[in-house]
């Protein structure tokens, strides 16, 4: 759909671009023009011996185009990436709902004497998610530490690890967010968020300035996860750029 897409801009464009010569353009070319002239002598109008655009003009021509398709390409890359940006929002979002939804739950009241059922950790994450999109690091980071050491042996541990590298990025804590990315990719490198570690483990690395670390991570990220969205290869793509990777 895409190449259909800039087909279809190319042939405008050159449409247009051939069409409509610029003013200067003709103003300068008039005299040179004139000499290629003959006049009909039945209603005196110029006539042009030069009946073929020049390859060379043609080539030219082509060549602008190519590069205006590929700037309205670049825009739309850009679109998408912004896309899956708002999609990503909608989704912390639609987890903070969740989260909200289930603090006004009716419980029924136990004997007060009767310790509390524990949280299941499913609901805590989502707990933890929602106060990260309220940006509440400081304190989302304290409560992801006292999750981590209850559960070690209970339950795995990568949104938890991934969550608090996010939550130590809030606060500009770009080492020991790069410490928990890590781990969260490390220690669970089969689960969903290992892609994701990875992606963050770049840009707290280039918050540290080790640009060669973040674009070996980025390399890393595309080679062992190439299953990842068109979205997410075009994100590293974006990445490695910013970065001037080689």
């Amino acid at each position: 759909m895409r190449a259909f897409f800039s087909i279809f801009l190319l042939l405008i464009l050159y449409g247009y671009s051939y069409s409509e010569p610029s003013k200067s353009k003709s103003i300068y070319n008039f005299e040179g023009q004139s000499k290629n002239l003959t006049y009909d002598d039945n209603n005196n109008k110029p006539q042009s011996n030069d009946n073929n655009v020049s390859s060379a003009d043609l080539y030219k021509k082509v060549l602008e185009l190519e590069e205006k398709v590929r700037e309205l390409n670049g825009k739309v890359q850009y679109s998408d990436y912004t896309y899956q940006k708002i999609i990503e929002k909608i989704n912390n979002l639609s987890t903070e709902m969740n989260y909200r939804f289930s603090k006004i739950e009716k419980v029924e009241n136990v004997n007060s004497n009767t310790n509390k059922s524990p949280i299941h950790p499913i609901r805590q994450i989502a707990k933890f998610q929602a106060m990260i999109n309220e940006k509440k690091y400081k304190e989302v980071s304290v409560e992801l530490l006292r999750f981590v050491e209850i559960n070690k042996d209970k339950t795995d541990l990568d949104e938890a690890y991934y969550l608090l590298g996010k939550a130590y990025t809030g606060q500009n804590m770009h080492e020991k967010a790069a410490t928990y990315f890590l781990k969260s990719y490390k220690n669970y490198p089969d689960k969903p968020r290992a892609a994701d570690s990875l992606l963050y483990l770049s840009r707290s690395l280039a918050k540290l300035e080790k640009i060669d670390k973040s674009c070996t991570v980025l390399s890393k990220l595309e080679k062992e996860y190439p299953y990842i969205s068109k979205e997410e290869k075009r994100t590293i793509k974006l990445e490695k750029q910013k970065l001037q990777c080689k």
